[in-house]
């Protein structure tokens, strides 16, 4: 009698095939993130690996000629499996951005092996009118951009040919050329191989197979009244030093804007973002890197996942969504509100109300003039006021601890209750009990002062004095 087959033999094969397909389509320039997500969702392959096992033994338990449910292979693969998985997710929760060591940039072919590079030069001015829009295109390679000296935009190109020898990159380089083209009250900037994907938004953008073979790096100075609408794909980008609202959106690379008279809407993956004095709204997109906004005049938005954020000194209100890494926030003149998942959230000095969630890690608040709303599950909360609370304050966590420190003269009417927990109060007002598992704290500290409510599971509930 035939031996049945093992559904479970066939489960690494088909899951190298299903890998193998995603690492080739990011060669071909699909952007699948791998990485992050392998990070966090590795065990599932256990899980499904083991129904499947199940399934043998259910499918195989009469057969005389059934093997061991897990063969000594198996047993190697799966210890295997574990001890990588473990390791990819504890380099995850070190540095985020660690996915990034595998990540091509953009299109892959074989000239990045077996062709050479050849560089050429180019350089194109023209006159324009300050405050006009500049959009500008470029696939791969850097753009720096920079205020000229007056009202003229200024292009200088390094283009990079790969070709066999220099003979076919000569016969080449006339292909591949920039120009600086006035469209009516705006400007492009764009090479001759682009032209056709510039016609309209930046978004799904198709790229040639071929365009691969020809880089460019731009030094573009513009006049310093300028709307930038910039579109890059492979390479950094940086700008300084201008006035008005700039776009920008960098697929693959590094961004920086520094010293901008004006707003800014950033869109980034795979690269490190920093942005600095920006006048007014600030809106960062980002992902698979770390993102830095420090000194903005007006609001701020950032939206990132898989790496970390940095927000400092914002004159205005702040909102933060991140996942699967740390957010640390300081001095923000008006509200906050942040909402995380799977990431540590560190908050201090801020003058408005704050609006805190997240999981899986711990949360800390430190000096927060305004009201304070924050939630956590399986994460620590801990608040820490170096001066009276004013607003109402509201906790609620599952499998967490909550610590709020308080100076000891400050005034409040607290309520905390817990569920398989312990309560403890160094303010004598503040009276204890315990109810089977249910446990709480109830009383009036002073004259009026504001509500605090704490309400947690499978967690300690701690008030302290301050000082």
């Amino acid at each position: 009698m035939s031996r049945r087959t093992s559904t479970g033999s066939i489960f690494w094969g088909a899951t190298l095939v299903a890998v193998g397909g995603l690492l080739l389509a990011r060669n071909f320039g699909y952007s699948i993130p791998i990485w992050g997500p392998l990070a966090r969702y590795w065990p599932v392959l256990i899980i499904v690996w083991g129904l499947l096992k199940l399934v043998d033994y259910f499918r195989m338990r009469n057969d005389p000629n059934r093997r061991p449910v897990f063969s000594g292979g198996e047993v190697v693969m799966l210890i295997f499996v574990i001890l990588a998985g473990s390791a990819i997710t504890t380099a995850a929760n070190i540095n985020p951005d660690i996915g990034q060591i595998f990540d091509f940039n953009g299109n892959f072919d074989f000239w990045d092996i077996t062709g050479n590079n050849y560089s050429y030069t180019e350089h194109h001015e023209l006159d324009a009118t300050a405050g006009s829009t500049i959009r500008i295109f470029n696939l791969y390679g850097n753009v720096e951009i920079k205020p000229a000296d007056g009202d003229h935009i200024v292009l200088d190109v390094e283009k990079i040919i790969r070709a066999e020898n220099k003979a076919d990159a000569d016969r080449r380089v006339d292909d591949f050329t920039f120009k600086i083209v006035q469209d009516g009250s705006q400007y492009r900037i764009t090479s001759n191989r682009d032209e056709t994907l510039t016609s309209g938004s930046w978004d799904n953008i198709r790229v040639p197979s071929d365009r691969t073979r020809y880089k460019s790096n731009l030094a573009i100075k513009v006049p310093r009244k300028t709307l930038l609408d910039l579109y890059n794909k492979n390479g950094s980008v940086s700008l300084e030093g201008l006035e008005g609202n700039q776009i920008v959106v960098n697929r693959y690379g590094s961004t920086s804007a520094h010293d901008i008279n004006g707003g800014l809407a950033l869109t980034a993956g795979y690269g490190s973002v920093i942005v600095e004095n920006i006048s007014g709204d600030t809106k960062v997109e980002n992902s698979h890197a770390s993102t830095t906004v420090r000194n903005i005049g007006g609001k701020v938005d950032v939206e990132n996942r898989y790496g970390s954020v940095d927000v400092q000194d914002i004159k205005n209100d702040a909102t933060i969504a991140n996942q699967y890494s740390v957010i640390n926030v300081q001095r923000v003149t008006g509200k906050l509100e942040v909402t995380g998942r799977n990431n540590s959230v560190d908050v201090d000095d801020i003058d408005g109300a704050v609006n805190l969630t997240t999981s899986y890690k711990n949360l800390n608040v430190r000096n927060v003039k305004g009201g304070i709303q924050v939630a956590n599950r399986h994460g620590n909360i801990d608040i820490e006021l170096d001066q009276p609370p004013k607003d109402e304050i509201r906790v609620t966590g599952d499998y967490t601890d909550v610590s709020i420190e308080l100076p000891a003269d400050a005034a409040f009417n607290f309520d905390g209750q817990t569920r398989n927990g312990d309560v403890d109060s160094e303010f004598d007002a503040v009276a204890t009990d315990s109810r089977g598992r249910d446990r709480s704290m109830r009383g009036q500290r002073g004259t009026g002062g504001p509500r605090i409510g704490v309400e947690t599971q499978h967690g300690d509930i701690r008030l302290q004095k301050r000082g």
